[in-house]
């Protein structure tokens, strides 16, 4: 499988003022357990043709075969007889297929602005010098189903963790909140408190006066324009950490921030301009992300800048620009992973994510495990494997599924009951005018 042209060629990085406009020739690295690193040229991302002539997606593979798939993964929804196939066609509708299931319906758009409304009704009843500002994944609309929804106070304030306590008792006491679900991380390095929606199941995250986030959103909206094909790929790799609980950040795991840097960058420095395109292949994407960072990828030396057009620069460069304190006695202390951070000078948004080595070792048994199952569905005295590719490197579990859909019909039925009680209202109001 070809990789990306890119400077993760360790020995061969250069640590010069061109580092910005060269990228060094790839590696590839077999799937041996001891591995062996040779150069490789790239595959172009146009469009191929299938054994029956038709025209699949740039980086196509191989037409798929319709009487291998014996599995129904749950975000097939298409009602026809539809297989996916083992190769980077199939792999790419399946992709697409993903992304309709797992993105945003409408319902549950409405039901977060119900919950974000509330709060902030709420927050002006109990905090009435604090302004509310809500960020994050909600205001990107890059939430998974489970995705909490963050939000800032900004005010005034002395006592972060006197604020976060008087919140909690005020959100009990209103029924915004069940007593079980409140956490005060009063002593965390930046102290939040965390909750679930008493009745819609919404989990919120709440913190005092920690305003960069704010300013993350158009940035990155910025880039989701750019890049049709960019949500996509961040909701697979989203899933694929949640499965793992590689998501958490306060665990060791990859944040959003850190993750949709990981995928900004990915596609600024691809080798193809094709890759940028919203026809490209998102089968051999996926692939090659986790080939990029599974396999390639020069951790220990390489930092991500994704301003200005994104290049790879020394991790020493940026460590060594750092001046307040971070350092002590000649030993760096950041993670395996270094993103800067594109809008705070000196801030690494990887610096938190201690179990990125786990994160990279996920990384890579996807990418080998999507090689071999290529090449074993290549061989006819095979028998047809019982996951489709995509379900060999992510799961949507059952509670998540039943949870998602359990939470839409409190919605609904919530909704209705609020639909209901403005409609008794306004009939009292035109019964007393009468």
């Amino acid at each position: 499988m070809s990789v990306l042209k890119t400077a993760q060629g360790i020995e061969k990085l250069q640590l010069d003022s061109n580092l910005n406009s060269s990228l060094s020739n790839s590696v590839q690295t077999t799937v041996e357990e001891e591995l062996t690193i040779n150069k490789v040229s790239m595959k172009k991302l146009t469009p191929g043709k299938a054994d029956d002539g038709s025209v699949s997606p740039p980086h196509g593979g191989k037409k798929r075969r319709e009487e291998e798939h014996p599995s129904t993964p749950i975000w097939q929804t298409k009602l026809e007889s539809y297989t996916y196939g083992y190769d980077m066609i199939g792999l790419h509708k399946e992709t697409v297929d993903f992304f309709d299931y797992i993105k945003p319906t409408m319902e549950e758009a409405e039901m977060r602005k119900y919950v974000v409304d509330s709060l902030r009704h709420i927050i002006n009843q109990i905090l009435p010098s604090m302004k509310m500002e809500v960020f994050g994944s909600y205001r990107t609309d890059l939430y998974l189903p489970t995705s909490d929804i963050d939000v800032v106070l900004l005010g005034e304030c002395l006592s972060p963790a006197q604020k976060l306590h008087m919140l909690r008792e005020g959100l009990i006491t209103r029924g915004i909140a069940k007593d079980d679900t409140v956490r005060v991380l009063d002593r965390a390095v930046v102290p939040i408190i965390k909750f679930t929606h008493r009745i819609l199941g919404v989990k919120v995250d709440i913190s005092i006066n920690q305003d960069k986030g704010l300013a993350c959103v158009n940035y990155i909206k910025g880039f989701l324009t750019k890049f049709p094909n960019l949500p996509k790929l961040i909701f697979v790799i989203k899933q694929f950490l949640v499965s793992r609980e590689l998501n958490e950040v306060w665990h060791g795991g990859l944040s959003s921030y850190a993750l949709i840097a990981m995928c900004i960058s990915f596609l600024q420095l691809h080798a193809d301009p094709a890759a940028r395109n919203p026809e490209s292949n998102l089968g051999v994407l996926l692939q090659e992300f986790f080939e990029l960072y599974g396999i390639n990828f020069n951790y220990e030396r390489t930092c991500i800048r994704i301003k200005d057009g994104g290049r790879y620069i020394p991790k020493s460069e940026f460590t060594s620009a750092l001046d307040n304190g971070q350092y002590g006695h000649g030993q760096p202390l950041y993670s395996l992973l270094t993103i800067e951070d594109p809008l705070t000078e000196g801030n690494d948004l990887g610096r938190s994510s201690y179990a990125m080595h786990r994160v990279r070792e996920a990384f890579q048994i996807a990418y080998r495990r999507l090689m071999s199952r290529q090449k074993t569905s290549k061989t006819a005295s095979v028998p047809s494997p019982v996951e489709t590719m995509l379900e060999m490197v992510l799961k949507v579990p059952d509670d998540m599924h039943k949870n998602r859909l359990s939470c839409l019909d409190c919605w609904r039925k919530y909704r209705g009951g609020i639909l209901l009680h403005i409609a008794d209202l306004y009939d009292k109001a035109l019964v007393e005018r009468k």
